[in-house]
């Protein structure tokens, strides 16, 4: 009898185990099966795959005698199984969507919680990758229909891999060994999302984007394009070549590097920006999260109010937010529940990208929460955020992905993605969208894939990224984005400081002026500048000038009023100047300049004095007859 209903068992009830979604059809009630999964990655042929399953009968009317493993994938290498008694028989075949392996075992285990241990072992090029500089590990999650009574991983990681930029989940234990690090991973986010885990300093981007300009109008006019910003530890940006060069780069309140241009009338113009970007993002400590009283109100009033898509005052998100959001939280555990918030109300629609791609904002979107892209996931959590009381603001760039199925890009390879401000983090940067399509966390950890090109703050429309620079709206290939096999040597910031003399005029001479002039002629940017001033023989009335991050090829003014003599007709000035600054790592470096500046002559003193001289016989004869007059 026992024999008929392992049978039945077989033909109706195989085990199917996948590699990117493994899954018990119906009838698993009969069994339950534990999985301890290794993958070696220090194995030089490729990543070494080894399940140990053990089978455990959970009633006393079958047993299994045969296990049928699907893999997603068409060429695993060297495919072995064993259990106790030795090397298992082995049937493969190929299938559309990778390869079947059929096992049959050599003995039956019969009765209630008796059990099977036996291994599988293949090799694996697909679980661990290195794309450009950084080395990505996919672990597959098991499908919702397995009875699946325990699933641990375990990851062995060459040091050679680097430091972890990105694990998602977290790993419930870290080992070290010689030469390598191991990572254990169980639990039901395991089960469910699977894992993904990056390694690497940085990733590297090339990237050459092009700006078509035209003006419109019969006069010339200015306008300023959007260059992808360097921002402190996540992405350092080196600007290799602009063509044309424009006539000054400045930083809004933002963060972004607007280029400035002046159009002539009705003309069109093509600026390409040719650069690098290393890309990385720091493992942020949520559990040191801020209280919402302690949010600086400046910042709170910039970045949390309503804004075109962007709806706080909407009835309906103010219901949400006290839905949702619980007293007494952190920063971070009111974003979190935002967060979850959109990810679950929500639904990615891939069908909805086109090149006349609508943008819906918040209130749009919760109409139309089976119809949303990037843009709907970011906007909705924008406001939500910004409701709450929280700065938010949406970040918008080039989103690298190898399955657009899970980690979807919309458009011309533009992404959008969303940042809140922790007041004792920082801005923390999170993705709701890829969490909604890929089951993994995107909640305060971003893997190297996400490379901004604007932010929008203080404005939900303003600035455009690149590759919204479009004279025709069918227009594509404006940004081309690839990965570096190999680092780059970035140069070092290279500023230079001279002194325009031309706001030193006649009518100055009361307060004469001068401009120091400070030139960033590196690719890289400088942060954090202060100017020192010092003269012998003049001071100026500020000594010390903010001058802000000096973005490649840019150029910073400071006016210097001078204190100076009224008589004095002319002077060497001796200057000594001391910029000290930043770079990206957060290294300190001083430039100084010493140098003598020959003022312009001063002839206002003496025409003044000239004047005084002339005017005396004047003054002294209307006094003198006016005092006759008095006295007649």
């Amino acid at each position: 009898m026992k024999r008929q209903i392992s049978i039945i068992f077989i033909l109706f009830l195989p085990i199917i185990l996948a590699l990117t979604r493994p899954s018990l059809v119906r009838g698993a009630e009969e069994f339950s099966t534990a999985y301890f999964v290794t993958y070696d990655f220090t194995n030089k042929d490729g990543t070494l795959v080894d399940f140990r399953i053990r089978i455990t009968n959970l009633t006393n009317r079958a047993y299994i005698n045969e296990y049928t493993l699907n893999l997603a994938t068409g060429a695993p290498e060297e495919v072995k199984a064993y259990d106790p008694s030795g090397p298992l028989g082995l049937i493969l075949n190929k299938t559309n969507t990778g390869t079947q392996v059929k096992t049959n075992f050599k003995d039956k285990i019969v009765g209630k919680d008796a059990f099977r241990d036996w291994h599988i072992t293949y090799i694996d090029h697909r679980v661990g990758q290195k794309n450009g500089l950084i080395w990505n590990i996919t672990i597959p999650k098991f499908s919702q229909e397995q009875n699946v009574s325990a699933y641990t991983v375990r990851l062995d990681i060459p040091e050679d891999f680097g430091p972890e930029i990105f694990s998602s989940p977290n790993a419930a234990k870290i080992e070290k060994e010689s030469g390598k690090k191991i990572y254990y991973f169980e639990g039901e986010e395991l089960k469910n999302s699977g894992a993904l885990l990056n390694f690497g300093r940085f990733q590297l981007f090339k990237f050459n984007l092009k700006y078509h300009l035209k003006n419109p109008n019969l006069l010339p006019s200015n306008v300023n394009i959007t260059l992808p910003p360097s921002i402190r530890g996540e992405q350092e940006i080196y600007i290799k070549n602009i063509d044309p060069a424009p006539a000054n780069i400045q930083v809004d309140n933002d963060g972004n590097y607007l280029a400035a241009y002046r159009l002539t009338d009705k003309r069109e113009k093509i600026v390409t920006v040719e650069g690098y970007a290393r890309v990385t993002h720091p493992k942020r400590d949520l559990d040191a999260s801020g209280k919402m009283t302690e949010i600086p109100k400046p910042l709170a009033k910039v970045y949390t109010t309503s804004q075109p898509y962007w709806e706080t005052d909407d009835e309906q998100i103010k219901d949400i937010v006290e839905k949702v959001v619980k007293s007494g939280q952190s920063v971070s555990q009111t974003a979190r529940a935002l967060f979850n918030y959109t990810t679950a109300t929500l639904k990615y629609n891939k069908g909805r990208i086109n090149s006349d791609l609508t943008r819906y904002g918040a209130k749009k979107a919760l109409q139309n929460k089976e119809d949303a892209v990037c843009m709907e996931f970011a906007d909705l959590l924008t406001t939500l955020l910004r409701a709450a009381g929280i700065p938010a603001q949406v970040l918008e760039g080039y989103a690298f992905t190898e399955d657009e199925t899970v980690r979807p890009v919309v458009g011309d390879v533009l992404h959008s993605w969303v940042r809140y401000y922790d007041p004792r983090i920082g801005w923390v940067s999170v993705d709701p969208t890829w969490t909604s399509t890929s089951g993994l966390d995107y909640f305060g950890r971003l893997d190297t894939n996400h490379l901004v090109f604007a932010i929008k703050g203080s404005s939900s429309i303003h600035p455009f990224p690149a590759g919204a620079y479009k004279i025709s709206p069918t227009q594509t290939g404006d940004i081309n984005v690839i990965l570096e096999k190999e680092d780059v040597d970035f140069p070092k910031e290279k500023i230079e400081m001279g002194v325009d003399l031309s706001s030193s005029s006649f009518f100055s001479f009361l307060s004469p002026k001068i401009k120091l002039i400070l030139t960033n002629k590196g690719g890289v940017s400088a942060f954090d500048g202060v100017l020192k001033v010092a003269s012998d023989q003049a001071l100026p009335e500020t000594s010390e000038v903010k001058v802000g991050p000096l973005p490649p090829f840019s150029q910073r003014e400071i006016p210097l009023s001078l204190k100076t003599s009224l008589w004095k007709t002319s002077a060497d000035l001796s200057l000594r100047t001391v910029l000290s600054y930043t770079n990206f790592d957060g290294e300190f470096k001083e430039v100084e300049w010493g140098q003598s500046v020959k003022l312009p002559t001063n002839i206002a003193g003496p025409i003044a004095l000239g004047i005084l001289v002339a005017l005396f016989p004047l003054a002294y004869w209307f006094l003198l007859n006016h005092s006759s007059g008095r006295k007649k």
